[in-house]
């Protein structure tokens, strides 16, 4: 039995980076939200008990993302939907708010505000069931006071005096106090990294950091390296970038100086994730630590693995010994996230300390005293706690301060008190899921999705010797791949993991590569506009044409009857959780006689002061797989240019905007026949960057008609 056991917690703080370079908007709240919930309680219990060491990583997207929120005023488009006020929200909006506002642990937290639970019980569980013409203007701004107020963690409700004053209102808010939440938010954000940084600096915890954009290291070094642990799964094109991982590494522990004013010298590698290759550009960048999970050490050492002499120290690797590893307890680590939710905290601490001394028992006193690693999410496991997690922590946190023979420590006071562990001569190459990477590769989606991310960067590296290419185009299409080469994207694709939000995850995953062609002003791909995820098409509102028709081109809607035989689309911004907060386009009429196309786009309420800084570029693609274009340009005068390969560039002479866009461009010009199939999308280009699009997923199919069209669509 030894005398003394360390335990070292890192609890592990990450959210994706939720838009494109240079977005003004986060696509989703969730930087924000974990904000006001656990990443403030998180560090507001730490204060409470001086005592406890732990570390406290930070990915180095969420950091940046919080810098965003904090210094450049970046918001995110729930947060404008809440600001809208509520007797302005359109059915789009409406249907919007009540399918996501409820996105929380219903019985921790919707039970604990009882209007919140009574609008959750008209609303339904079946999405498919609501009805917004069911809610008042006040049920539904009182909804967007409530999704907001109960993410507010046990620390904000205790210490803020405006938060617990909404909450014991319970109902009938006004707008003035709606916006009082959201000031209150802010508020609560900008405390986060300063709380962390005193903390750090005082010596209570050791913050580490995560590589910038949470990638699977091993996989951007080498792809191949899956083949390892999983050696008969499928594989996609091979993808080598490690001047990506040396940017990774650097980039995150660049911004942690920056913004948290720390010298990270140890990392947490995005999933625990691990390799020979990736220790090695660990230690390159004079990374003092790294942590990964306890079945890839068992995998590491081989049969002769002791879990009880092997798990409890750090390792290195004989070919990297400036890098100490560290093995998770994965049993311990698991209860914390998954089980001790469920039971009385006091039960809950106590059958952790029992195991941890358990551990003690088992030890021979002639071997190092051991460290314990839990390491675990931070952030997710505590809306599924009573209170948040406060007591349960609390109580934690009491008993290890009050134990004589337990001491938390950090690794780097682990190592300057103990020393560094023996070396490996091999090292398994996994992550913290089963020690392999099989989440993220090896599956159709994310297979496909490998050889879309690599395509991509081969483009990219071929176009950075384009001298004509400004640094900052340069810089904006390298940021969006490096975005792109993320683990969260790879995490949703396949049948592991599923989530309300996972074509949402989709999207953002190829709007990152859509965004580097479009910084180097090059066409993407049409496989971009694909989903990986499920067959989102039917989501599309589109009637299509029914008879022919000659509208006139004046600009003006002000004529229904010359565009009632068109097709029309409908842009439903509201069906998923990332809602349009900037609205270009609400309408698109397409029509056609047997010699041209008409086109026609009823603006949404933000296109018309912005329309001189836009263009409207119509992406059609025949037959022949070839894409023609029409792009209009709003200056003086609206001018439309149609582009194909055969005619080049030929200007259409019939395009007008009053109040909307009206054009008419030949079949001809557009190289398209009699019978022809073509598909047809709709983007909003602002300074070369696509920033909206219609349909969002896949285009819109018609077909050229023939002198039968009537006859065949004939309706009284």
């Amino acid at each position: 039995m030894t005398s003394k056991i360390y335990v070292q917690f890192l609890w592990h703080f990450h959210q994706p980076y939720y838009s494109v370079p240079n977005q003004t908007s986060n696509k989703l709240p969730w930087v924000r939200l974990h904000s006001i919930k656990s990443y403030y309680d998180m560090g507001r219990m730490l204060e409470r008990f001086p005592q406890v060491r732990c570390v406290v990583n930070f990915s180095g997207c969420l950091l940046q993302q919080l810098r965003e929120y904090i210094e450049e005023g970046k918001r995110d488009s729930w947060w404008d939907l809440t600001e809208k006020p509520a007797r302005e929200l359109n059915e789009a909006e409406k249907y919007h708010l009540l399918r996501n506002f409820f996105s929380i642990d219903w019985d921790t937290c919707v039970e604990r505000f009882p209007r919140y639970k009574e609008l959750l019980e008209k609303r339904g569980e079946d999405d498919d069931a609501i009805d917004p013409g069911a809610f008042s203007v006040q049920e539904l701004r009182d909804l967007q006071v409530l999704f907001n107020l109960a993410w507010f963690g046990f620390s904000a409700r205790e210490e803020r005096v405006v938060v617990q004053a909404l909450i014991d209102k319970g109902r009938g808010y006004t707008e003035s106090e709606k916006h009082a939440v959201l000031e209150q938010q802010i508020e609560v954000m900008q405390l986060v990294a300063p709380l962390y940084s005193k903390l750090h600096h005082r010596g209570q915890i050791e913050l580490s950091i995560t590589p910038m954009y949470h990638p699977i290291l091993p996989l951007i070094i080498d792809s191949d390296v899956a083949a390892v642990a999983t050696p008969n799964r499928p594989r996609p094109r091979r993808f080598q970038a490690p001047d990506d991982a040396d940017f990774h590494v650097d980039e995150a522990r660049s911004l942690a100086r920056d913004f948290l004013g720390v010298d990270a010298s140890g990392m947490w590698p995005a999933e625990g994730s691990i390799s020979p290759q990736a220790v090695a550009t660990f230690a390159e960048h004079d990374v003092a630590w790294i942590a990964s999970d306890e079945e890839v050490l068992q995998k590491s050492i081989g049969e002769r693995w002791s879990r009880n002499w092997d798990l409890y120290h750090p390792w290195h690797l004989e070919s990297a010994p400036e890098t100490q590893i560290f093995f998770r307890d994965r049993g311990l680590s698991d209860l914390i996230g998954f089980v001790y939710a469920k039971n009385d905290a006091d039960e809950a601490v106590a059958d952790f300390v029992d195991r941890v001394r358990h551990i003690g028992q088992e030890r021979r006193e002639d071997l190092s005293p051991p460290v314990i690693s839990v390491i675990l999410d931070g952030e997710n496991p505590w809306e599924h706690y009573p209170q948040d997690g406060e007591s349960f922590l609390s109580e934690l946190y009491r008993a290890l301060t009050e134990a004589d023979d337990i001491e938390t420590v950090t690794p780097t006071q682990y190592l300057e008190e103990v020393g560094p562990g023996p070396a490996l001569e091999t090292l398994h190459s996994g992550s913290w899921i089963e020690a392999n990477y099989r989440i993220w590769i090896g599956e159709d989606q994310t297979n496909r999705a490998w050889n879309l991310l690599g395509r991509t960067r081969e483009h990219l590296v071929e176009r950075s010797e384009d001298e004509s290419l400004s640094e900052g185009r340069l810089h904006q299409a390298w940021e969006a791949l490096h975005i792109a080469e993320g683990s969260d994207w790879f995490w949703w694709y396949g049948d592991d993991f599923t989530s309300r939000n996972d074509a949402d995850f989709d999207r953002l995953f190829r709007d990152q590569l859509r965004h580097v062609y479009a910084a180097l002003r090059d066409e993407p791909p049409a496989d971009l506009d694909v989903p990986l995820i499920g067959d989102t098409a039917a989501e599309v509102e589109f009637k299509p044409p029914q008879g022919l028709i000659q509208p006139s081109i004046d600009g003006n809607n002000d004529f229904f009857y010359e565009w009632s035989g068109a097709g029309v689309y409908t842009n439903r911004g509201g069906r998923g959780s990332m809602f349009e907060n900037t609205r270009f386009v609400d309408e698109l009429r397409i029509g056609f006689d047997l010699g041209f196309l008409y086109l026609m786009v009823k603006p949404g309420a933000d296109f018309h002061e912005r329309r001189k800084e836009l263009e409207l570029r119509f992406k059609i693609t025949g037959p022949d797989g070839g894409v023609r274009s029409i792009s209009v340009e709003f200056g003086e005068r609206v001018e439309a240019v149609v582009e194909s390969a055969r005619h080049g560039k030929c200007p259409v002479e019939r395009a007008a905007y009053v109040d909307c866009l009206e054009l008419a461009a030949p079949f001809a010009h557009l190289e398209l026949h009699t019978g022809d199939e073509f598909s047809i999308h709709l983007s909003v280009i602002e300074q070369s960057m696509e920033v909206s699009r219609h349909p969002i997923e896949r285009a819109l199919v018609l077909q050229v008609p023939d002198e039968t069209f009537e006859l065949r669509n004939w309706i009284v």
